[in-house]
């Protein structure tokens, strides 16, 4: 793919994420029922009108998802795309409906110390749990775990890093919201997945299961977990970083002695954690063909995307390393991974059966988490192709890019790319106008062309 050819893809991309922030943005007071797809919004029984007094950007535009997700936006930071003064108040609100400093006990379902909460409603009520937009206590229990998903406790800290590196206030890490700063809230919520301590690596059991990552909270997965642990070693890095901001930042008036004491003791904890990761994941969650498995218990399929994120985020090293980029390569080439430049879970060489590609999941095979190809993870599997063959890379590039512009919401009118997920069998699509299936990707691709171009 020529130069040009690139700047294009990158221009086209850059314009079609704005578009799409724009369109998941719900203003203070802004009623979605009166939207053209508000008919199908009040069927969810989700609050529809803003009532929180801030801007907050949902997973997409149209009838997608009528709440503020705290996984969906930290993902979308990356892209640089939308504004530090956007980006504060949504992670003050998050930190503001952290849980205290006391376990909740709901129904079926136990909410632990400053545990971060799943979604925010527009009426500015927490759900720590998936597939429900009830803020009582019947939420969470069953398949949604008796545990809140591990991911978003790692993606509050992903937000509060984005916004520090963007604006350079370091004044936020020691504001306080309901008692504790900001740096002690998102060092207790890295603290709240459970984690195996002779290796740092996060678990879960099937009785008093936590979701791994919001994006395969329709499969159970117990054990030890992939993705979670990729995220704990990611904000691992990003923590260092604070806090050595924090030590050297008059600004934020700290700390007294006894305060950097503490901060001392919590980076050599942290440098240890990444230590450990480095050593253990490669062997945990060694698939045997290159792959990393997805757990080490229920579904521990081979994961695509958890891979793709190991290299991304340079967890993955030395000889694991070269493996996973040359079993991503030869899968992007016999067709098994990806689908018109978008990704699914799971090799279709490496299903767990006929009828499924996970061990466990309760939704249909090629549908959703269990099978459909997905936008978000895009940028990842692109950066490890470039890794071992750019060319290959620029060609799952226009792959992605073609999709998007042969199905663009923009001149369909309506319902259109980027879709949250879709397959080609019965036409399947799901969630149109989705914001991680551009932003995230966006965010990477960006890097990826800055590297190719020096």
């Amino acid at each position: 793919m020529a130069m040009g050819s690139m700047v294009e893809h990158m221009e086209f991309l850059k314009r079609l994420t704005e578009n799409v922030i724009e369109a998941s943005r719900i203003r203070p007071g802004a009623n979605l029922a009166a939207q053209s797809t508000g008919e199908r919004l009040l069927k969810n029984g989700a609050p529809l009108i803003n009532e929180t007094g801030i801007v907050l950007i949902r997973p997409g535009g149209l009838h997608n998802y009528p709440s503020f997700w705290i996984r969906d936006f930290a993902m979308s930071l990356e892209c640089g795309l939308i504004d530090a003064d956007e980006v504060k108040p949504l992670l003050l609100l998050t930190a503001s409906r952290q849980n205290g400093s006391d376990e909740i006990m709901f129904d079926a379902a136990r909410i632990p110390p400053f545990a971060v909460p799943d979604h925010i409603n527009l009426d500015g009520k927490p759900v720590f749990y998936p597939g429900t937009y009830s803020s009582g206590t019947d939420q969470g229990g069953g398949r949604w775990g008796v545990y809140p998903p591990y991911c978003d406790h790692y993606y509050f800290i992903v937000m509060a890093y984005e916004y520090v590196k963007q604006s350079g206030d370091l004044s936020i890490l020691a504001h306080a919201i309901n008692g504790y700063s900001l740096l002690d809230r998102i060092q207790a919520a890295y603290e709240v997945p459970w984690q195996d301590y002779e290796n740092g690596i996060v678990w879960t059991e099937a009785d008093m299961r936590a979701v791994n990552f919001g994006f395969v909270d329709s499969v159970i997965q117990t054990g030890h977990l992939l993705f979670s642990t990729i995220l704990k070693y990611r904000t691992s890095h990003m923590l260092i970083t604070l806090y050595e901001s924090a030590l050297q930042s008059s600004e934020a008036e700290w700390p007294e002695q006894t305060e950097r004491a503490g901060i001392l003791e919590r980076l050599d904890t942290l440098r240890e954690q990444i230590k450990l990761l480095e050593q253990h994941v490669p062997q945990v969650f060694d698939n045997g063909d290159g792959w990393l498995k997805a757990a080490t218990g229920i579904s521990g399929q081979a994961d695509v995307w958890g891979t793709c994120y190991a290299i991304y985020t340079g967890l993955l090293r030395g000889e694991p390393r070269q493996a996973a980029l040359e079993v991503i390569r030869d899968s992007y080439l016999n067709g098994s991974t990806s689908c018109k430049g978008n990704v699914r879970h799971v090799p279709t060489t490496a299903e767990y059966s006929a009828a499924s590609c996970w061990e466990s999941s309760w939704t249909t095979k090629n549908t959703y988490q269990n099978g459909a190809y997905w936008g978000t993870p895009v940028g990842w599997y692109a950066y490890a192709l470039n890794e071992i063959e750019p060319e290959l890379c620029q060609r799952f590039v226009q792959e992605y890019i073609s999709e998007l512009k042969a199905g663009d919401y923009r001149i369909t009118g309506g319902e259109g790319s980027p879709w949250e997920c879709f397959h080609p069998e019965h036409a399947y699509r799901q969630g149109p106008v989705y914001l991680t299936s551009v932003a995230v990707p966006y965010g990477v691709i960006k890097q990826i062309h800055e590297l190719n171009t020096g």
